[in-house]
């Protein structure tokens, strides 16, 4: 039978330990047969840590573990749904796994497995979350194949209605959509949504949390939603993003039982049609000069370019 690189990845995961740990290891619960330890559920909660920057305390200790042991479960669900669809997906992904690691996560002297690792995370914990995303989004894009087909008519339509409503006002977001679970009731998740402010209000990074928390399809971005039309955004959120600044970041959010967190990226006050948008041409003038032209050619040379350019009002007179 053939292993998955997900059970490859858990079982090295458990042998990086030593001896000493392996004896106090317990399995806490199973998907598809497949075992997640007390261990696995430890390193998922430092990496949430680390990613987030919310800071464990006694008083949110149970319920960021509960979180970090529902995240390894979604993982665990999701890669073995597109493995079992798309034999030997995981192989397939791992380089692009630890491309993004790096990516995110290293600097210029290090990976970001070694930067995660001097952090005391083991790594392969963080392999698992990002194939399980990946996992996921090949899954969806092939099970779904027929209706990517008609893209090209989707984005005709949506280029039509940019068009249309050009000059209107238009924010660039970012979001964190969050809804309870199982392991999470709706007040904890309005408590980990403050939580999730003031750590980035303080200097987290919001792509990262969304990644690690966003129950939405823009997780996998960071959370990016691009440009939108303010008059199209849900009146709730147009009045929690009223007074954010460029960079900020809205209070959560409550609608229908779901908690949003928006960050302002940048705005169009007069949508396409914004002056700060527009595109600046440039054209440069060059005259030969010899390499061992005198500094008075120099000079001369200069002042022909200066008169001849003084009347050019555009790109289009200097290339004449």
């Amino acid at each position: 039978m053939m292993i998955s690189t997900l059970k490859k990845l858990l079982v090295l995961l458990w042998l990086t330990l030593p001896v000493s740990a392996m004896a106090q290891i317990g399995i806490v619960a199973t998907v598809n047969g497949k075992p997640i330890t007390n261990y696995d559920v430890e390193q998922r909660l430092l990496f949430l840590q680390y990613a987030t920057n919310i800071a464990i305390t006694d008083a949110n200790r149970e319920r960021l573990t509960n979180d970090a042991l529902q995240l390894l479960i979604d993982d665990m669900l999701k890669t073995n749904a597109a493995e079992d669809a798309i034999p030997d997906l995981g192989a397939l992904l791992l380089p692009q796994v630890r491309d993004l690691i790096d990516q995110n996560f290293g600097t210029d002297t290090k990976s970001g497995s070694r930067v995660i690792s001097d952090l005391g995370i083991d790594p392969i914990t963080v392999q698992i979350k990002y194939l399980g995303d990946l996992a996921w989004s090949n899954y969806i894009s092939t099970k779904f194949a027929s209706r990517f087909e008609k893209v090209d008519t989707q984005v005709d339509d949506e280029l039509e209605r940019i068009r249309i409503n050009a000059s209107k006002p238009q924010l660039q977001l970012g979001e964190i959509i969050l809804v309870p679970g199982p392991s999470r009731t709706l007040e904890q998740t309005a408590e980990l949504a403050e939580e999730m402010v003031a750590a980035i209000r303080k200097g987290a990074n919001f792509a990262e949390v969304a990644r690690q928390y966003s129950a939405s399809g823009s997780a996998s971005r960071g959370g990016d939603i691009g440009w939108i039309i303010v008059d199209k955004l849900a009146p709730p959120f147009r009045e929690a993003l009223a007074d954010v600044e460029n960079g900020g970041v809205s209070a959560p959010v409550l609608v229908d039982g779901t908690i949003y967190i928006f960050r302002r990226v940048a705005e169009r006050k007069d949508g396409l049609a914004d002056a700060s948008q527009s595109r600046v041409w440039l054209a440069r003038a060059l005259l030969p000069l010899d390499a061992d032209a005198t500094e008075a050619d120099r000079l001369e040379l200069a002042a022909r370019l200066r008169r001849d350019t003084a009347d050019a009002t555009s790109c289009d007179d200097i290339l004449a």
